[in-house]
């Protein structure tokens, strides 16, 4: 159980500080097994102790906040360097399951600074998730109408896309970042992009023939507004 504390409150940490935290979504990210309630249990446990102890507050049944001078010190101190990846899968699945469900990114399952956040850190730390949390971030943005702050999610979950060699990945962002740039009325640019898309995407696989066949469709249409 303390063990399990300690990977709580490492993964605590990873969220923006002073800001609440579901709880679901922290227990999440040391349960692999969601349908496993004994592990359930052993990790509300462990929450227990963070909460009893002080190092996490219950501000409702539903969320509990880290104190910043505790989560620089958590993460000064190194107590688990898996904390970061495990917050970045879980939270990237809690995304993918609401696109599942309702096929919308405009409403947040997570609060958006917690997502702007563990982004940027994936971004600077050059996570393996990183292009796929930076295009989420980037279509949420699109949809509420932050453009300039949607390109640049965009653009980054490309290029690193790109140097991780993850084509799948660059396509998706390609056409979400395509799409941002055509409600810019930025065809020209969209143009570059897509070219540069395109190219990347005829020597992928079967898997990214879905993002090339949108990419060119979009080409398409800025050849018709470019004339």
């Amino acid at each position: 159980a303390h063990r399990l504390a300690r990977r709580l409150l490492a993964r605590a940490a990873c969220f923006v500080p002073d800001k609440p935290v579901p709880i679901p979504l922290l227990l999440a990210t040391v349960v692999a097994n969601q349908n496993d309630l004994t592990a359930h249990l052993k990790a509300e446990d462990g929450l227990s102790r963070l909460i009893a102890l002080g190092f996490l507050k219950s501000i409702s049944s539903e969320q509990v906040v880290i104190h910043r001078l505790v989560a620089a010190f958590t993460n000064a101190a190194t107590i688990d360097d898996q904390a970061q990846v495990s917050v970045e899968q879980t939270l990237l699945t809690a995304l993918a399951d609401q696109l599942e469900a309702i096929r919308f990114l405009g409403k947040l399952p997570v609060a958006l600074s917690h997502v702007r956040f563990v982004t940027d850190t994936a971004l600077k730390e050059a996570h393996e998730l990183a292009p796929r949390l930076a295009t989420a971030l980037g279509r949420h943005l699109r949809e509420i109408g932050e453009f300039d702050s949607a390109q640049w999610y965009l653009e980054q979950a490309l290029a690193t896309a790109e140097t991780q060699g993850d084509l799948y990945t660059l396509g998706r962002s390609a056409v979400f970042l395509i799409r941002v740039l055509e409600s810019q009325g930025n065809d020209q640019k969209a143009l570059h992009y897509l070219d540069r898309t395109e190219n990347e995407l005829r020597s992928a696989g079967p898997e990214s023939l879905k993002w090339l066949a949108e990419a060119l469709h979009r080409k398409g249409w800025v050849y018709f507004r470019l004339g």
